[in-house]
């Protein structure tokens, strides 16, 4: 079956005409248009309103994306998954007394401390992680195969594959923990608006942005086993 272009002679047009294509699909005005052509990647605002699957980084020309032939030939789009223009962050500070007590807090910041020396440990660390996050992905109707993926590649962005969290006490002895990874979701395009069980989660959850789907995601880290208590607290 031979490929045809989306919008037909879109491959003849100049850069120029491209833009106003692409600006047409997402309705942006001429200062969002700036935004991606100088950056290459998404606002969080921009997000919610791109097309399917276009909530992550944009690595390609402005305007390739909406098509598939160029200059008479097909061509693979080369959407990233990795979205670090769009990291998401989370802090917390918990009481001792919620843990179990400050030699509970010394036993969750030794397992942190064995995950960022070793990997074999960092993936179990990451995985307890994403057992919160990936949770309110799904509930959402989001690409948590995505989100995971990232959140992985992420964790070894320095070259070394290390916990994406980080635990420490402090000097009342609480627990304190901060979080960092990129979050590919958004509220707009696939299921998410149309499956009534996404759409129900939206309600519970109170969210009607992008950003307060990463907010509810990154929210369930504390909750999850992401700081290594069910081994520190036995």
């Amino acid at each position: 079956m031979s490929k045809t272009s989306q919008i037909p002679g879109f491959y003849k047009l100049s850069p120029k005409e491209r833009v106003q294509i692409v600006k047409g699909f997402a309705n942006l005005t001429d200062e969002e248009v700036g935004i991606l052509q100088s950056t290459g990647s998404l606002p969080l605002d921009l997000a919610d309103r791109m097309i399917e699957n276009v909530v992550g980084a944009i690595p390609i020309p402005l305007g390739i994306a909406v098509n598939f032939l160029i200059n008479g030939k097909d061509y693979l789009i080369p959407i990233s998954n990795l979205a670090t223009k769009r990291l998401a962050r989370a802090w917390a500070m918990v009481p001792k007394e919620a843990v179990g007590g400050e030699e509970v807090v010394d036993g969750i910041v030794q397992a942190y401390a064995f995950a960022a020396a070793d990997p074999y440990r960092a993936v179990t660390h990451n995985k307890g992680i994403l057992n919160g996050i990936i949770a309110v992905v799904i509930a959402t109707c989001n690409d948590h195969r995505a989100v995971e993926a990232g959140a992985h590649v992420y964790a070894a962005i320095s070259g070394h594959y290390g916990p994406l969290s980080i635990w420490e006490k402090n000097e009342k002895g609480d627990l304190v923990g901060s979080i960092e990874l990129p979050m590919a979701v958004g509220i707009i395009g696939g299921a998410t608006r149309v499956h009534p069980v996404a759409r129900a989660a939206l309600k519970i959850l109170g969210v009607k942005t992008a950003t307060g789907v990463e907010r509810s995601a990154r929210g369930r880290w504390v909750g999850s086993k992401s700081c290594g208590a069910e081994s520190a607290g036995s």
